[in-house]
């Protein structure tokens, strides 16, 4: 992306038996995410990336071009 341009982010978080990550996605992945996916619901995701956050000292997961996510 371009230094300037417009773009949608969206961010959540994963929590299973007390562990918890940052999720995070960009354009219209985000777009996608956001009319699916409510508070408490089941999902499945598939194909993330893990990075080292820039602004946190954590790690995250990154949708990439072929990540999925579905409703369970």
């Amino acid at each position: 992306m371009k230094s300037g341009d417009k773009s949608f982010l969206f961010t959540m978080f994963l929590e299973e038996e007390g562990f918890t990550i940052r999720v995070k996605t960009w354009g219209m992945k985000a777009v996608e995410c956001l009319k699916i996916v409510n508070d408490r619901d089941l999902i499945s995701i598939a194909n993330l990336a893990v990075k080292e956050s820039k602004y946190i000292a954590e790690k995250e997961l990154v949708f990439a071009k072929n990540s999925s996510i579905l409703l369970i």
